[in-house]
Order: C-alpha cells, then sequence, then structure tokens
C-alpha cells in the first residue's frame, strides 16, 4: 500500500469525518503511506463518478470507502439507554471494484478511533502494510 483514498460519507451527520480521517492518517504515516480524503457529495451506489476526479489526479493503489448502515436503539420503559449505528468499510484494490477486505463496526458515537485501529491491525496482519 502506497496511497490510500479515504472516502467517507456525504456529511458528519453521524460520523466525525476529520477526526477519523486524521486517525487513519496518524496511524499510516509510520508506514509510508499517502492518505487522500474524499467525501460523496450524495448517496449512491456505485461512487465511480464521484471519485473519478481524485482517482485521476491521486491514483490511488487501495480506496477505503466507508459508509454508515442503520441505527439501534435500546430503551428501558420510555428512557433510552443506548443507541448505536454500524459502520462499514470496505477495502479495494486502486479503481477495481472487487472488495478485497470488509470491515463491520457497532458504533455508539461520532468518534470511531477504536474502528480505525482494528482496520489498521487487520491490514497489517493481512499483509498490506
Amino acid at each position: 500500500m502506497q496511497r490510500l483514498l479515504l472516502w467517507l460519507t456525504p456529511n458528519d451527520e453521524r460520523l466525525d469525518g476529520a477526526g477519523i480521517a486524521a486517525r487513519f492518517e496518524s496511524a499510516l504515516a509510520p508506514y509510508g503511506i499517502v492518505v487522500e480524503i474524499g467525501r460523496s457529495t450524495k448517496l449512491e451506489i456505485d461512487r465511480n463518478g464521484d471519485q473519478k476526479d481524485i482517482v485521476e489526479k491521486f491514483n490511488p493503489t487501495y480506496r477505503f470507502e466507508i459508509d454508515v448502515g442503520a441505527g439501534r436503539t435500546a430503551s428501558q420503559g420510555s428512557t433510552v439507554i443506548s443507541t448505536s449505528f454500524l459502520v462499514r468499510g470496505v477495502l479495494y484494490s486502486g479503481a477495481s471494484r472487487m472488495p478485497l477486505e470488509r470491515y463491520h463496526y457497532q458504533a455508539r458515537s461520532k468518534s470511531i478511533p477504536r474502528f480505525v485501529d482494528q482496520v489498521v491491525e487487520s491490514l497489517k496482519a493481512g499483509g498490506y502494510l
């Protein structure tokens, strides 16, 4: 892995995009990996249109796309105890559409440093770093 395109959700409504990006950049810096941040302009299944310009300029060796799934709320009577949502990450090679790795994490806040750490550890174990 030399250049990683980190593709974030369209807004920071559920996730702290800047925090996630900073965590990935600092975790991957010791390996000499350059991280470029991109963001969807809308929700879509095929992100190639949104990614086209940045892929042509940056030429990533890998792409990591993050998405957010439906939330879950637990309650006790009329009191909400906790809420969570599913964070999904998919790793692709370059411009390929074939997933190499998939990651899932049940998040309880907009900041997900543990998810980033788990992804980086998995990349290390998988020989990507």
